[in-house]
């Protein structure tokens, strides 16, 4: 339990209220509420903030609770922190996106707080990473 980072628990948190905000109201309609799952055609926005929300509690929460468990070093290229950095960004900006509607409630807010915090944490733990390893990020050149 000591080797738990504060990262992790970031992103684990965040992922979590990003999971409880999809099940409260996105959208306010007078009395009537709709959340993520209602919010659109079939519920696509639900399904996917279900989907990125689950990676983000699922891989932090291996990483944290049960380090015995070996996840795999890479995935496409790319190592687990990076993909969880990309997970959390796209949670944030599809949950911070609705934020501009006129008829926004409280569900999409705790959404996108939780996916700002799981954003941060990814990226704090990238960061971590890079410079335990002596390099530093290096800036992509087009």
């Amino acid at each position: 339990m000591n080797n738990i980072k504060p990262t992790q628990l970031m992103v684990l948190g965040g992922g979590v209220l990003l999971l409880i905000g999809s099940f409260l109201d996105w959208f306010s309609f007078g009395p009537f509420g709709a959340n993520a799952y209602d919010s659109d055609f079939f519920g696509l926005t639900g399904i996917l903030i279900l989907l990125l929300s689950i990676e983000l509690i699922a891989v932090s929460a291996i990483q944290a609770f049960a380090p015995q468990v070996n996840l795999p070093e890479k995935l496409l290229g790319y190592s687990l922190t990076q993909l969880t950095t990309v997970v959390a960004l796209a949670a944030f900006l599809t949950a911070f996106g609705q934020w501009f509607r006129s008829n926004s409630a409280f569900g999409v807010f705790l959404a996108g707080i939780g996916a700002g915090v799981a954003l941060a944490g990814a990226i704090w733990e990238h960061q971590q990473g890079a410079s335990a390893t002596g390099g530093t990020a290096k800036p992509t050149t087009f």
